[in-house]
């Protein structure tokens, strides 16, 4: 039987009145009652435990991983954003431009905000503009 416990705001997971931890000992806990359900629906499920890209193996990945490999991921996503086309926006094509001003800024908007970071969309290759949020 697994339950979910509230605890300082985030859901933890009991088995068998036992909190369940990662294999190196971190608790199981997740921020939103949501995936705490959607978790707990897949285990009792028995659904997807080989799966390396399901809910349940990525929680346990996500459980697993200390403040340094944290920053370290974050800071590869960086990376990567400096080179992405959703940051990218040096195009003659008006249409596409708006398109995507009103596709991707919403969503690099919310991106900046929960991981409190500062994103420039390229419109030109020697001009950058910060996302209007």
């Amino acid at each position: 039987m697994i339950e979910i416990r509230n605890f300082k705001e985030k859901f933890r997971f009991l088995k068998n009145k036992n909190l369940m931890t990662t294999n190196n000992g971190k608790f199981l806990e997740v921020f939103k009652k949501k995936h705490a359900e959607m978790f707990k629906k897949e285990i009792l499920e028995k659904k997807n435990f080989k799966d390396p890209y399901s809910l349940i193996s990525l929680t346990f990945f996500s459980c697993s991983l200390d403040l340094n490999e944290i920053n370290q991921i974050k800071q590869k996503i960086l990376e990567l954003l400096n080179f992405d086309y959703a940051l990218f926006r040096c195009f003659d094509e008006d249409d596409l431009v708006e398109l995507m001003d009103e596709k991707f800024n919403p969503l690099i908007s919310d991106f900046k905000n929960i991981f409190k970071l500062e994103l420039f969309t390229v419109d030109s290759i020697l001009k950058f503009n910060k996302v209007r949020s």
